[in-house]
């Protein structure tokens, strides 16, 4: 792996929730991002993490996998909003993925060529519906090259090649699948490196606003946060999904998220501390120990990141040493997961020893208690 590519995953500006990698950006942000993407060839894979991607993630380690991989995730529902909040994360722009085909089509094409979307999935001829209702528009600026339905998809026909081989003919510059969370993602995760496609993400329910068959919510409703009443109104079968999802987010605010926030907000968090700083230890040839001690806050994040950026370059696994780190907010927890991420693609391990049992706590709350280990390995 090269120095820039080192760079470009610890230049994000990601924070953890509930584990999950979750960028600060907004609309204009993720819309450059694709175009830029098209114009360099260069893959992103989007995700756009709501309160269902966020309760699938806590018990489908795939599902999780799938956005920590993803190259840019924002936040698409009021529950992350609400969690954001809670957390003191800067996070407060909803980038709902429903409303992203309307925005690249208002935006101006950089190259001056028309964005070429690819539809996968949808119920039978929704894909279709969406392909002409793109293409009796303004096709200056983006135009549907195709709509695929590739029947159900199973998790032995999740890598059927003729499906890669059909979105490849069509020489799309952004491939939007919606084949259910799940299974999309797994989709992805599957068949992503086989794509000549830069742009790639499961948008859901996109396909049938873009078709019409599904009204969206009214935009009173969406400012306010209640777009899953419209949703249950306009498809009931999706009752008994914002029924457990409501109950899941109500019951991680009192296990985990307002426990975390109290402990964010404790008296440590604005005391300042001499003993902070960063050591950087390759005398084991078989890992690297970084021992981060005292105070982490996210504007002083520089010193980790060049030891996490020379840590993924030594070629060795990785242990944080916590046992001096007193404090730590949530943008630093997500540069925990960017070297995670990183060493993943590398086949290496990251894990963290020694956390005392404030910061144990805090781990285990903000998702990232599963890389504890009680000894080196």
């Amino acid at each position: 792996m090269t120095a820039a590519t080192v760079e470009d995953h610890f230049s994000r500006k990601a924070y953890c929730v509930l584990g999950v990698p979750v960028d600060e950006t907004n609309m204009a942000g993720v819309v450059s991002r694709v175009h830029r993407s098209v114009a360099e060839s260069s893959p992103l894979f989007l995700s756009t993490p709501n309160l269902n991607f966020l309760t699938l993630s806590q018990r489908d380690s795939a599902f999780r996998r799938s956005l920590l991989e993803s190259d840019l995730c924002s936040a698409d529902g009021a529950g992350v909003l609400l969690i954001c909040r809670l957390l003191r994360i800067p996070i407060t722009s909803r980038v709902a993925g429903a409303d992203l085909p309307e925005a690249l089509q208002a935006t101006h094409v950089p190259a001056g060529k028309a964005l070429r979307i690819a539809f996968l999935g949808g119920e039978p001829g929704v894909g279709e519906r969406a392909r002409e209702a793109i293409n009796a528009g303004d096709t200056s600026r983006m135009v549907c090259v195709a709509a695929i339905d590739p029947g159900v998809v199973t998790q032995e026909t999740m890598g059927d090649p003729t499906i890669v081989e059909r979105i490849n003919a069509a020489d799309a510059d952004f491939l939007i699948v919606a084949l259910g969370a799940q299974k999309g993602q797994a989709w992805l995760m599957a068949n992503r490196h086989k794509l000549t496609v830069p742009v790639v993400s499961h948008l859901g329910a996109t396909l049938n606003y873009v078709a019409g068959t599904v009204k969206r919510a009214p935009k009173i409703m969406q400012k306010l946060g209640l777009e899953w009443l419209w949703r249950i109104w306009e498809e009931p079968r999706l009752a008994s999904r914002y029924l457990s999802d409501g109950g899941r987010l109500i019951w991680i605010l009192t296990t985990r998220i307002l426990p975390l926030g109290l402990w964010l907000r404790w008296p440590r968090a604005s005391e300042a501390s001499d003993g902070n700083g960063v050591w950087f230890d390759l005398d084991n040839p078989e890992y690297c120990t970084i021992t981060i001690a005292g105070i982490v806050r996210d504007e002083q994040l520089a010193p980790m990141l060049e030891a996490f950026r020379s840590a993924v370059q030594s070629g060795r696994n990785v242990q944080l040493d916590f046992h001096r780190l007193k404090f730590f907010r949530m943008g630093f927890a997500g540069q925990v997961l960017m070297l995670e991420k990183t060493l993943q693609r590398q086949n290496r391990s990251l894990t963290i020893t020694g956390a005392p049992p404030s910061v144990a706590r805090a781990l285990g709350w903000c998702g990232l208690g599963y890389l504890k280990a009680e000894r080196t390995r």
